[in-house]
């Protein structure tokens, strides 16, 4: 992509908002591919979900068509740069270890095409509750290292920390900025405190061997049906609404023939607060049906409203299962087809 203006001062992307990443792609600086892979990163951290509930809304409030938001999604998935998942809603996800460095999207992030200067970014002392934000540094070999207490102090990038006691955010961004002005190419990582100490989780796994970690017989239940019991995502949740945790367990155990990703399904039943559909049972050969439809990339998803039992195609529209068993697979494929082009 041209820049949309050759002589514009070209700065470091230092952790965009997702209204900043709006307006330069307002201004023509993105392309659609890097506009989407920016804004996701925007509203959440590498390895976080970010659901869409409704894609026509989505493209409307960030001024995007429908038909280039889906193109520029296929493409970050082609070069695995972004996960979807889709139970009812599209969730993206930006996966760990990728890289934006090859992305054709803006001019407001060069990483590595102009030299960054520190002379006048200013140097927070986190010891010491007098900020020194009017004072430069010029000398970076001057400065002394941080103390393990200053390290462990912010890491502004931690989703989970206005749950704690948390720095000033002012303190944050400092920090954060002056850690990527020290390196661009750490633009966007999970870390920046790469020099702390750290324990990977194959460290944490074996020492919870050990200590023969003890798992309550209702998350049993849910890891015997596939349920990843490590993922933040689902950790955080059930930490949120521990009383939810039963019900959504059982909506799980009730759809778990036609689930195909059963971590997220619990984790969005407890944000959703989802109720097993009692008294309504699928029809027989449903569950055949589903799988084989699933693995032609026909159907995503599948569940009960009032009492009638629906499909959710790979285009998001949802079709009553009676109206789809009663075609042949081929017709099925051409109809749906069919819809993608009107759709």
């Amino acid at each position: 992509m041209t820049h949309a203006s050759q002589d514009r001062v070209k700065e470091p992307h230092l952790r965009l908002t997702p209204l900043e990443v709006f307006e330069l792609w307002k201004q023509g600086d993105y392309t659609p591919k890097g506009y989407l892979y920016h804004l996701i990163l925007a509203q959440r951290r590498v390895g976080w979900w970010w659901r869409i509930d409704n894609v026509t809304e989505f493209c409307r409030q960030w001024e995007i068509p429908r038909s280039t938001f889906y193109r520029a999604k296929a493409a970050l998935i082609a070069e695995g740069k972004l996960q979807e998942n889709i139970i009812g809603a599209v969730e993206l996800c930006i996966p760990d270890g990728s890289s934006e460095a090859d992305l054709d999207s803006t001019n407001v992030c060069p990483a590595g095409e102009t030299g960054v200067s520190l002379a006048g970014i200013p140097v927070p002392n986190l010891g010491q509750g007098v900020s020194l934000a009017g004072q430069s540094v010029s000398d970076l070999g001057q400065v002394e290292p941080e103390t393990e207490a200053e390290q462990t102090f912010c890491d502004a990038t931690d989703l989970l920390q206005p749950f704690f006691n948390s720095p000033p955010q002012s303190v944050c961004k400092d920090v954060c900025s002056f850690k990527q002005a020290q390196d661009p190419e750490l633009l966007n990582s999970e870390d920046f405190s790469n020099d702390r100490p750290s324990v990977s989780n194959q460290s944490l796994e074996a020492q919870e061997n050990r200590e023969g970690k003890y798992t309550p017989p209702i998350l049993q239940r849910a890891e015997k049906i596939g349920v990843n019991l490590r993922d933040r995502n689902l950790q955080r949740v059930i930490a949120l609404w521990p009383e939810r945790l039963p019900t959504a367990i059982a909506c799980l155990e009730e759809k778990r023939a036609t689930v195909k990703h059963p971590t997220r399904f619990l984790q969005r039943a407890i944000e959703d607060s989802w109720q097993p559909e009692k008294g309504h049972t699928a029809p027989t050969g449903f569950g055949a049906w589903f799988n084989e439809a699933r693995r032609r990339s026909l159907v995503v998803a599948s569940e009960m409203r009032e009492g009638v039992l629906t499909v959710c195609l790979k285009n998001e529209r949802w079709i009553p299962f009676e109206q789809l068993r009663q075609r042949s697979w081929d017709e099925l494929s051409a109809w749906i087809g069919s819809l993608n082009h009107a759709f």
